[in-house]
Formats: C-alpha cells, sequence, structure tokens
C-alpha cells in the first residue's frame, strides 16, 4: 500500500537533487585538473634542475671596442683640407656689389676677378661690433652686456677702477673685484725734474766714549743731522766711512768719504764738497684713486699688493719693473683730461 505524499516530495525536490549532483561533477572535475598541474609542475622543476650536457659551452660577451670606434668613425663630421680639389665641393659665392656686375665672386674677395672694383671689407661674425664701442658682440653676450648699447663700454660694473673695454683689452673678468688689469695701467707721470742731492758730509766727530758721528747738512742749511754708520736719514743709510788725506803742494786736503745707499743707488759724499750730480725724480698719480708717489731710480712701489721696482726715469715717462713677474712698464705722461679727472678726486 503507497505511503500518501511520498511520489509528490521527489518530484518537488528533483530540480535540487540534480543541481547538487552537478555541483558535486564539477568540483570533482576541479580537483582531478588541479592534481594533474602538481604533477606537471613538478615534473617540469625536475627538467629545469638538470645539469647541462658538458658539450655545452656558455656563449661569451661580444668585443664592441671595434664596432664602437668604426661608429664614432663614421659619425664624426666630414670636412674637406683647404687645399682640396673643390671639384665635387660648391664653393661659398656672392655677387659682385655692383649692378653693373652682379656676377657671382668668391665671398672674401677683396676685389672682383670680372670688373676689377673693391668690394666692401668682409666683418666675420666674431668681429662683428653692432654698437662701435669696441667690444665684439660676441664677447658682450658672453659676459652679459648689451651689444646695442655703445656706452656700457665706459662702464665699471665691479668698481675696481677698469672700465669694460679695459677689461676686455686685459682680458680680465669685468664683474670680478679681485680680477683687474695690470694696475699700473692706471698709473701717470705728472712731472719729472732734475734736482741736486739734499745733503753735504761736513765733518767727523769723535766722542769720549770713542764712538764717531758724522755731520750731515742740508744743502739750504736749514737743518744738521749727526749720524752713525748704520742710521738713515732722509731714506739713505749711511753704509761706510774711508778717511783720505790728499798732500797738496799747500798742504794736506781732508777728502774723506762718506757712502750712503738707498735701494741700489750709492752715493758718495766727499768732506766739504757738495755734490753735483743731479738725480731726477718722477712724481706719479693713480687715475682710480688719486693716490700719489715721488719715486728715484732703484725705489720700490706697492699698488694694490703688486710691488713694482724703478728701472729708469725719462724725459718720456717712468720706467717700472713688475717684481714677482718680471715683466716692464713704461708709465706715460698724463693728459689734460685725465689731470682734470685727477683734480675731481682730491
Amino acid at each position: 500500500m503507497a505511503v500518501p505524499g511520498e511520489g509528490g516530495w521527489i518530484r518537488r525536490q528533483y530540480d535540487k537533487l540534480l543541481l547538487t549532483v552537478a555541483t558535486l561533477l564539477l568540483l570533482g572535475s576541479v580537483l582531478f585538473l588541479l592534481s594533474q598541474l602538481q604533477g606537471a609542475r613538478r615534473k617540469l622543476e625536475t627538467l629545469v634542475g638538470e645539469t647541462l650536457p658538458s658539450r655545452w659551452k656558455a656563449a661569451k660577451a661580444l668585443e664592441m671596442d671595434s664596432y664602437t670606434q668604426r661608429l664614432a668613425a663614421v659619425s664624426a663630421r666630414f670636412s674637406l683640407p683647404p687645399s682640396t680639389n673643390l671639384l665635387f665641393v660648391s664653393e661659398l659665392r656672392v655677387l659682385c656689389v655692383y649692378p653693373d656686375c652682379a656676377k657671382p665672386i668668391p665671398y672674401d674677395a677683396t676685389v672682383c676677378p670680372f670688373c676689377g672694383r673693391r668690394q666692401p671689407e668682409v666683418i666675420r661674425p666674431e668681429e662683428l661690433d653692432s654698437d662701435a664701442d669696441g667690444l665684439p658682440d660676441v664677447y658682450e653676450k658672453k659676459v652679459g652686456l648689451n651689444p646695442f648699447d655703445s656706452t656700457d663700454a665706459a662702464e665699471d660694473p665691479d668698481h675696481d677702477g677698469f672700465s669694460n673695454i679695459e677689461e676686455f683689452q686685459a682680458e680680465t673678468d669685468p664683474f670680478d673685484r679681485k680680477d683687474f688689469p695690470n694696475p699700473v695701467a692706471k698709473l701717470r707721470v705728472v712731472r719729472v725734474v732734475n734736482r741736486p742731492f739734499r745733503m753735504r758730509f761736513q765733518g767727523v766727530q769723535t766722542l769720549a766714549d770713542g764712538q764717531v758721528r758724522f755731520l750731515l747738512n742740508l744743502r739750504t742749511l736749514e737743518r744738521s743731522y749727526f749720524v752713525k754708520i748704520g742710521d738713515v736719514i732722509d731714506g739713505y743709510k749711511v753704509v761706510s766711512y774711508e778717511p783720505r788725506i790728499r798732500k797738496t803742494p799747500t798742504g794736506k786736503v781732508d777728502e774723506s768719504v762718506l757712502t750712503l745707499r738707498k735701494g741700489e743707488r750709492v752715493i758718495p759724499l766727499i768732506k766739504n764738497r757738495a755734490l753735483t750730480r743731479y738725480e731726477r725724480v718722477a712724481y706719479l698719480v693713480m687715475l682710480t684713486d688719486a693716490s700719489r708717489y715721488v719715486v728715484h731710480v732703484g725705489d720700490t712701489i706697492t699698488i694694490r699688493e703688486r710691488v713694482y721696482k724703478i728701472v729708469d726715469i725719462r724725459r718720456d715717462g717712468v720706467l717700472l719693473r713688475d717684481v714677482h713677474s718680471g715683466s716692464e712698464v713704461l708709465v706715460t705722461r698724463i693728459t689734460e683730461g685725465e689731470l682734470n679727472q685727477v683734480k675731481s678726486k682730491l
């Protein structure tokens, strides 16, 4: 006897049962595939881990030096020397400036080979000076000046006393105060005078303790000095004394010599005799700050930490020698305009 309702439950749950069976089958298939993949992975790792046969050799890196050198040679710019035959190279030409000729002539030709007339001067790019201030455009652009402003040549942006044009000529930096031309370039001779030696040797005095003193008088007799060997008077050092007595028909004459030294100048003074030799004295001035110097031959002066020696005093100027470099410079006389410039700074 059938139980009521059993067949009806199966029919009601049939779809769910079918879905459950399908899910279980799908899950089983996934597990099977995973196990197969795991086995294949282990086999692949085993093959990769095997050692290469001994007859195989590792490849060596290619030597690229020769290829690099050839590539550099090929990439280098190619230019023909001036003497090369220009059969296959075009020559730069321009037209003759005269309309009735107007034939093509070489770019740097000074005379037209066809009409024989002179051509304008060729201005090369590195020599171009648009504002005609003496500073090439290339230089002005390089240091930061205006190639179209002629007033900047006279300016002094680093305030070292030298203008831009002077710094350009001396190849120094116009914007670096510590880099400036030779300072004697701003040194001028105001005047050169000839004057007799100021001092005369008048006498010798021996003190009670045996010390010897020498009497020196100024030529004007306005002052007298009693000095000993080693003393310095008016820049001159007393270096030696030599007694000399000369016999004459009328008696004896004292011609003792007292020697003074200043630098390399040696001045022998004969007792009671005026030195008739004249010495040249130069008066110098700096245009930058109106500094003044009074110099003799053999003196040294220091300008901006540079030492110069007075080599010669001439009518046309004063010859100086740079003690450090040994180079010599002739300092010329001051002009009227420069003299007015100095007076304005006093």
